[in-house]
């Protein structure tokens, strides 16, 4: 299950009409009409304005409905643009006018309903130009979804990506399933990202990262993965003030306090639990989780809460061994000792409300590096607003590479 982003996820754009094949001793006017019916409604006014004077633009729409879609929607430049109409009324070879603007000529493979948004890049190279001609999807309707992904997949990680994206959505699988649209697909592309090379926070939250040979299904469950530690860090960044109950010992056992992303990670390693999704327990501060240690080997964790009847008193919530099994009558024992001889008072126990400008701090730095790679492609305060719900302030100042008077969000246990 992934995490789902503040803001509405939003799904792919999808169906335009099918392409027809061009009946013999079709009229001009039928013929003008069905070109236009091939393309999606909300281009065709675009595509009709280009083209009304132009019987070799309108030809197009039959040779190579997506140089014709990109000189229509604002592709490239106004002076390629002009360069390539001009190339296309003098009967220049279409692979030399898609040069002119430096479209790649692999979209000649697609039909007009395949556009369903504005392009602006796409991969070029060789290696992925030879690859993507056999990933064209065969329902009409899953073309606008693929290329969609291309493009954003492209923009928004690299070509490799794209590529695989591209070989994940050319045919039916069940993972498709597990993808909910746009925001899901711009969040895989961001996880992919931070397979890259560079020593950023948020890549020391991978668990397993992103490789050409991953399948769907496994990629969108690591994501899932990720975005509950990405969410655990910026909880406790929120909630820096000490824990509630001092370190401490009893009948053998130390009771040490997880306070970083990596104990939580840590600790959900070695006893092969979720302690590393643990991010909903936290954001409200009523909670401290604690590593129960023999000779300092972790044997159970332990989760302190607000007692129900008495809010200002602590209570023990979960103490789990490994694999979430019971934990040992003696560590019971144990913990209630150790938790008898704490110096409790009212005050130890106050929750402090959660601090949202200082999580949208936590999150702006957890995030900055990709922000900026994004501000690149025109990307960053869309993705910033729209898929992790930071305000648009926050989202201008990461893109601008502004510092921020936050901390480190991923810190290092002492």
């Amino acid at each position: 299950m992934l995490v789902p982003a503040k803001g509405p996820a939003r799904r792919f754009p999808l169906k335009a009409t099918t392409l027809a094949s061009a009946p013999k001793g079709e009229p001009e006017d039928d013929r003008r009409s069905r070109r236009m019916r091939a393309f999606n409604p909300v281009f065709r006014d675009d595509i009709s304005r280009l083209t009304q004077d132009s019987s070799a633009l309108e030809d197009l729409a039959d040779s190579f409905p997506g140089l014709l879609f990109a000189l229509a929607t604002g592709y490239a430049t106004p002076a390629r643009r002009r360069a390539c109409i001009a190339a296309v009324e003098l009967g220049a070879p279409l692979q030399r006018a898609a040069a002119t603007l430096s479209l790649p000529w692999w979209l000649r493979k697609l039909p007009g309903h395949a556009f369903t948004h504005r392009i602006t890049a796409l991969p070029d190279n060789a290696e992925f130009s030879r690859s993507i001609v056999d990933l064209v999807p065969a329902e009409p309707e899953r073309m606008g979804p693929w290329l969609w992904a291309i493009e954003r997949g492209y923009r928004g990680c690299h070509w490799q990506f794209a590529l695989w994206a591209a070989r994940c959505l050319s045919k039916y699988n069940r993972g498709l399933k597990t993808l909910e649209g746009e925001t899901d697909f711009r969040l895989l592309a961001a996880w992919a990202w931070h397979a890259g090379p560079g020593t950023h926070p948020s890549q020391r939250l991978l668990r397993k990262p992103w490789t050409e040979t991953m399948g769907l299904r496994r990629a969108v469950d690591e994501l899932g993965i990720w975005r509950r530690r990405m969410a655990l860090a910026i909880a406790l960044d929120d909630h820096p003030e000490p824990p509630w109950l001092r370190e401490g010992s009893a009948n053998g056992y130390d009771f040490v306090p997880l306070l970083t992303p990596e104990d939580f990670i840590r600790d959900s390693e070695t006893m092969e639990n979720c302690l590393d999704q643990f991010s909903d327990h936290l954001e409200d501060g009523a909670s401290r989780i604690f590593s129960v240690r023999k000779k300092g080997r972790t044997v159970a964790n332990l989760e302190i809460s607000l007692h129900e009847n008495e809010p200002s008193m602590p209570t023990i919530r979960q103490l789990r061994g490994r694999r979430n099994r019971k934990s040992r009558p003696e560590i019971w024992r144990a913990t209630y000792a150790w938790l008898g001889s704490q110096p409790l008072t009212p005050r130890y126990m106050t929750v402090r409300r959660p601090d949202r400008s200082r999580a949208q701090r936590a999150a702006a730095e957890l995030w900055g590096p990709y922000l900026r790679f994004l501000d690149a492609a025109g990307l960053s305060e869309e993705f910033a607003t729209s898929v992790i719900g930071l305000k648009p302030a926050s989202a201008k100042r990461v893109s601008k590479n502004e510092p921020s008077s936050s901390r480190a969000v991923v810190r290092t246990s002492q």
